[in-house]
């Protein structure tokens, strides 16, 4: 795993994963330009599959630095966490008492309530395994994974059809062995929308790494 002990070390781990993914896009691209007509149905539908493997695998991997960045400062400094990431460690202790026991009986949510409390010390990380695109980063998917690292959703809103349709629906029939035909303006098109949603996602997470934002507000500058 990279190292991101510091928020220097997270931003140039992120800026590095960006950028390998968004040259294999530019390279692509320059191999389509370049063909014959009759050769651009294979690579359009190969680029597509690509394209999507690094939409997928840049949210997965800028979720696992961004945790792994937060774990690192845990393990090195006194870090009291900002009420979503409590949140989420209770959910961890949650899980324990099986699916949904609360709605008739509130026993196990006390239970696990007190579990948590009792257990947590100031040196509890977050597990990157959470961390799951299901292999199909649909809208519902990539909404789950902004509510746990707490990121703002609505910026990706007005692109879920774009996410789902466009995007993963072509990528699953390609994939899937479907005889699609992708026309090089809808591609090209798809590839633009693509690289601005990585920057965006990526710009989101870099404002939470500069802004500790995983920090509690009235701890945020707690010394050693």
């Amino acid at each position: 795993m990279t190292k991101v002990r510091t928020a220097e070390e997270c931003l140039i781990a992120l800026q590095g994963e960006s950028a390998w993914r968004k040259k294999e896009i530019s390279t692509l691209r320059t191999l389509i330009d370049g063909l014959s007509p009759a050769e651009h149905d294979v690579l359009l539908r190969s680029a597509v599959v690509m394209i999507y493997a690094h939409w997928e695998g840049f949210v997965k991997r800028a979720c696992e630095l961004y945790i792994t960045h937060i774990n690192e400062r845990i393990s090195r400094q006194t870090v009291v966490l900002s009420d979503h990431f409590h949140m989420i460690l209770m959910w961890k202790e949650f899980r324990k008492s099986g699916e949904h026991p609360f709605w008739k009986n509130p026993a196990p949510y006390i239970e696990a309530t007190k579990s948590y409390f009792e257990s947590r010390t100031d040196k509890e990380t977050l597990p990157l395994e959470w961390i799951d695109t299901e292999a199909n980063l649909n809208s519902k998917v990539l909404k789950k994974l902004s509510i746990m690292i707490d990121i703002d959703y609505s910026l990706f809103e007005t692109k879920e059809k774009l996410i789902d349709e466009s995007l993963l629906g072509k990528r699953n029939r390609i994939a899937h062995g479907e005889r699609i035909s992708i026309k090089q303006d809808d591609y090209m098109a798809i590839e633009s929308e693509i690289r601005d949603l990585i920057d965006i996602f990526q710009n989101a997470i870099e404002g939470c790494v500069q802004s500790e934002k995983y920090r509690h507000p009235a701890a945020k500058y707690l010394a050693l």
